[in-house]
């Protein structure tokens, strides 16, 4: 405003003299004045004049500011505005002076000048409450009604005056009251600006404001023509003001109904903008209004529920999931209060809100469960995550039967979304294929069942059938799994479902859209995202089972006769393979889930029962392996997953390259320095997405870890363990380490160093190859083991595998075996070890077809199975391993190792016994020797069977040595090859046989042309006759492998 400056002399004694710089809001007064009072800015006094200018002289007739514009206005003039003087003028000479009169007070102010508070209800209202309002800022100012356009007021045929003084203001409508406006309330007033905003001007019987309270802290309503203004009270005498407008949908639904709800605003409307405006927004006291355009306006409480240490289900939505602008979008409807049953069978409250995109769920705590229970979720599009389907049986069982030829149909039901049917695969069958795995949320061209939008009411019913399709007959049921979900079980997205019935077992999940699982994410530590909870633990035994579902080479139920490397496979070395811990299975599976392959879903650290989590033991009883007796229901689906997972290090990649990696071992004296080349490969891999695990090995020893960052160059403490201030970092994530809430401060603790040149590294005391015998390091890509692949045993030569050789009889006789250190077989220390029969089911006298592996045709075939370890140490008296077989009938004995396979065939026998001994067995990548004696068997075949993944080239050579032909002596007889090269990893290598049969009554001429015979170019024998009974020696020889 403009300022009147103070009079330069004894107030009201104003001389003939010039008041330089003449008061401007006077000027503007009487120009506001004009059109309603008829004054001219004419009749003021001239600015800027000096005591002698001629223009100054004509003005000196004015006395004073207050007598000024009581002349202007008419003062005592009969129709004038200000009409007759009422009394003496009210004045302190120092300061400020105002007069009376019939219409209204002519007020002057130093710093504002001379004003006119009218009419005469708003001049006296001013009079009572002086000492509140101040002083007028300016004259009393007119606004019209104005139905056809400007503010709400207008519109409604308001007219009426309003005055701004120093402390509030008075408004006068037309034929109503004047209304104070003092505080907060005049200054949101002015904001709006005031009779000309979109509030109006305040009505005294507007009626009462809903929401507003009672008592000493109710605030201070004050109703408008188009709308109200609420001033909170608060004990510190600070208190802001906010506005509701009556034609808002949030004003009108407020008022309506949702004031009980929320109370009164503690925020002024705004705008949710998402890049353009989408809706509105305002808070109250106990809670928020928001509006969409297809949402309507919806109340949200801030007390539900009201839980001390947990947010309530508004905070939730706005603090976690961003509110409307968040993933969740704008309400749809009031917080649902539902009753339901917890897991424990108690009925607790669960409260819902509705959302454009889903709903988000509050759940009450309940005695030992774990998620959803204690927690808030969302839910939006929720879909089947499909990980196997398995069936079991076969047909034409038990002998000449075959896996089932399932199909598997799906249907999923919501409401309100409706039926999606869909086939698995979507025409035909899988042929042979009892264990159909998926890992993923639909099969090749099958239909994705999904529930795009999920409610407080939505229910999800789920059937899942399989049939096994036939040729000659009726389609056989194998099972119907179903289920039924809602939010009283979180959609089943927290938990995986194992479902079995009859011969169908159907393993799938619930997941949730991605972008919500990435919230439960965000900001969190690595390890508490993509590491279990819970550390590592043992299991004394997997189950045949578990191995079939972990290998696509090996099924459920199979017939040991047609696969006895299987069963060998199981007893020797996977059963007992997660005896001693889960490490690599841990660290697998959790990869799986991180990178979207599992049934479960980051993060990882809330999974398992609360025992179990923040580095709990997931064993019922801690003190002991987790085996089936030892596992709550609640884990029981963890340890099955870690489980799988851990025997998958025996698949045909990773199996593979950790005994390449063993068999250097061997050959450097367990000392490997292979860390920076590890780190260089490691790093890239991880780079390109591809997450790895790290190995650790020692002799039959190891660990696996994951590194899940890399850091080149670093100075850290750890460094100087290898020798050096600075090197290269892996950030390792350790299940015998698991995330606890002690370590938020410090998530990455765990670090591997790697020397940057000459391969030295350090993880921790026991794991590092500072000083032979040292541990030797393996990155483990999770390509390598990223799906159900085949397994080793199948694919590499036996002997190589964990140093056993497999030894194998079929047939009706009894076998002794003395082993390298002359201990007989049966004795705790030998290094022969027997397993027991298989139990198929099947009587001993049922005869057999069986494949060309299995010799006993049309036989009694009663499999026993040996496995044979090397000795640590090659004696000077190791007479090598003494294989005695004592022959009732046909039999065959075969012996797997490294070096390839010897197959050894006889026939009826007479009582005498057939002797074999095997030289060089210890010796690993040197040939083999097997010298032996045929007994009383009339017929004795030797089948010599090159390994699978050898480097074998021309010079591959097996040759029989020591043969006595009569009066000759043939020393070196050599099968070749015939010159052909056999590839790495060739499967011709597996068909490279030599066959030598000995019989009698065969001439010498046949022995020369047994000889002339080249090479291998059939299957056909080369017949010797001996005058007696030889002794044979088959040496295997072959060309070491180069890396």
């Amino acid at each position: 405003m403009a300022q009147f400056p103070p009079p330069p002399g004894p107030f009201g004694s104003y001389q003939a003299s010039c008041v330089h710089s003449w008061p401007a809001n006077l000027i503007s007064l009487a120009s506001g004045l004009e059109p309603k009072q008829g004054i001219s800015a004419n009749h003021l006094p001239a600015p800027d004049c000096d005591s002698s200018s001629e223009r100054c002289a004509l003005h000196t007739e004015v006395q004073d500011p207050l007598a000024l514009l009581a002349q202007q206005l008419g003062a005592g003039t009969t129709g004038a505005p200000l009409g007759s003087r009422h009394g003496g003028a009210a004045n302190d000479p120092t300061t400020a002076a105002w007069q009376e009169y019939e219409q209204g007070i002519v007020y002057y102010d130093p710093a504002y000048g001379a004003s006119w508070i009218y009419p005469t209800e708003t001049a006296q209202l001013w009079k009572a409450n002086q000492g509140t309002l101040g002083a007028p800022e300016q004259s009393t100012v007119d606004w019209t009604p104005s139905p056809n356009q400007g503010n709400c007021a207008q519109k409604k045929g308001y007219g009426g005056t309003i005055t701004y003084f120093t402390g509030g203001g008075i408004v006068q409508v037309s034929n109503f009251a004047p209304v104070i406006l003092i505080g907060a309330t005049w200054i949101k007033y002015l904001q709006l600006d005031d009779v000309s905003g979109d509030l109006g001007a305040p009505i005294p019987n507007k009626g009462p404001f809903k929401g507003a309270g009672s008592g000493p802290l109710a605030p201070v309503v004050t109703g408008f023509a188009c709308g109200w203004i609420v001033e909170a009270v608060s004990a510190s005498g600070i208190a802001p003001a906010f506005y509701m407008i009556d034609t808002s949908p949030i004003a009108k639904a407020h008022q309506a109904s949702l004031y009980s709800l929320v109370g009164f605003p503690i925020s002024d409307e705004y705008k949710v903008i998402k890049s353009f405006q989408v809706g509105n927004q305002q808070r109250f006291s106990a809670g928020v209004i928001l509006y969409s355009p297809s949402t309507g306006a919806q109340g949200l409480t801030a007390n539900l529920p009201n839980v001390a240490g947990r947010k309530s289900l508004l905070e939730e939505y706005e603090q976690t999931y961003g509110g409307p602008t968040g993933i969740l979008g704008f309400p749809t409807s009031a917080i649902q209060t539902i009753h339901l049953k917890d897991p424990n069978g108690v009925t607790v409250s669960v409260y819902a809100l509705n959302t454009e995109k889903g709903v988000l769920v509050w759940y009450p705590a309940s005695a030992g469960q774990n998620l959803p229970w204690g927690t808030t979720q969302a839910f939006t599009s929720v879909s089947v995550f499909f990980s196997n389907f398995k069936t079991y049986g076969c047909d034409n069982c038990p002998i000449f039967g075959s896996d089932q030829d399932p199909w598997f149909d799906l249907v999923l039901k919501s409401q309100p979304t409706g039926t999606i049917v869909s086939r698995i695969p979507p025409t035909g069958n899988f042929n042979d294929n009892p264990n159909v795995v998926i890992n993923a949320f639909s099969y090749q061209g099958s239909k994705k069942l999904v529930v795009p939008k999920a409610s407080a009411n939505t229910v999800i019913s789920l059937t899942f059938s399989a049939t096994d399709k036939d040729t000659t007959s009726a389609d056989d049921p194998l099972g119907t799994v179903t289920n039924t979900l809602s939010i009283a079980n979180g959609f089943g997205v927290f938990a995986p479902f194992d479902q079995k019935n009859n011969d169908f077992e159907a393993f799938y999940a619930l997941k949730r859209d991605a972008a919500i699982a990435a919230l439960a994410t965000k900001n969190q530590p690595f390890r508490y995202n993509y590491q279990w909870a819970f550390r590592n633990f043992g299991t004394d035994e997997l189950s045949e089972d578990q191995m079939a579902d972990t290998f696509s080479d090996i099924g459920r139920d199979e017939f040991v006769l047609w696969h006895p490397f299987h069963k060998l496979f199981y007893e020797y070395v996977y059963k007992s393979i997660a005896k001693d811990g889960n490490c690599f299975g841990m660290a697998l599976s959790a990869t799986w889930a991180q990178m979207g392959r599992s049934a479960f879903s980051p993060p990882l650290a809330l999974y398992g029962s609360a025992s179990s989590q923040n580095g709990g033991s997931i064993c019922t009883d801690s003190s002991k392996p987790c085996g089936p007796d030892n596992v709550t229901p609640q884990n029981n689906l963890l340890v099955l997953d870690v489980n799988m997972h851990h025997g998958m290090q025996l698949n045909a990649v990773v199996g593979n390259k950790g005994l390449d990696l063993y068999v250097q071992m061997l050959q450097t004296n367990y000392n490997v320095l292979n860390g920076h080349l590890v780190f260089a490969d490691a790093e890239a891999r991880h780079k390109a997405g591809d997450p790895q695990l790290i190995s650790f090995a020692y002799d039959l020893e190891g660990h696996t870890v994951r590194a899940y960052k890399f850091a080149r160059n670093q100075v850290d403490s750890l460094c100087s363990k290898v020798g050096v201030s600075t090197c290269h970092i892996m950030y390792i994530s350790d299940s015998n380490h698991p995330y606890t809430t002690a370590e938020a401060s410090n998530p990455d603790k765990y670090k591997l160093a790697v020397h940057p040149s000459n391969g030295k590294w350090y993880y921790s005391g026991k794991y590092n190859n500072l000083k032979p015998p040292t541990y030797a390091m393996l990155n483990v890509p999770y390509s390598w083991a990223c799906d159900r692949s085949p397994s080793i045993v199948d694919d590499i030569p036996w002997g190589k595998l964990l140093e056993i050789g497999m030894l194998m009889l079929f047939g009706d006789a009894d076998l002794d075996v003395t082993d390298q250190n002359g201990v007989k077989l049966g004795n705790a220390s030998s290094l022969v070890t027997a397993f027991p029969a298989p139990s198929d089911g099947l009587s001993t006298n049922i005869p057999i077809i069986g494949p060309p592996l299995n010799p006993c045709l049309f036989s009694t075939c009663l499999p026993r199975f040996y496995a044979v370890r090397r000795a640590r140490a090659t004696r000077s008296t190791n007479q090598g391993i003494q294989i005695s077989v004592k022959p009732r009938g046909n039999y065959t004995l075969a012996f797997k190792t490294n070096d390839g396979t010897f197959v050894a065939q006889g026939g009826m026998g007479d009582g005498s016994v057939d002797n074999l001994r095997v030289l060089g067995y210890d010796t690993s990548l040197a040939g083999q020797q097997y010298a032996l004696q045929p007994g009383s068997a009339k017929t004795f075949s030797l089948q010599l069977v090159a390994p699978t993944r050898a480097s074998i080239g021309p010079s591959l050579v097996y040759s029989l040595t020591g043969l006595s032909l009569g009066k000759q002596q043939l020393v070196n007889t050599a099968l070749l090859n015939a010159g052909k090269a056999f590839k790495l990893g060739s499967r011709d290598a597996s068909l490279l046989q030599y066959n030598l049969q000995i019989s009698r009554g065969i001439d010498q001429d046949g022995i020369r042309n047994a000889l002339t015979f080249n090479g291998v170019r059939s299957p056909a024998s080369q017949v010797l006759v001996p005058t007696r009974l030889p002794t044979i020696t088959v040496v295997g020889k072959r060309r070491a492998a180069r890396r």
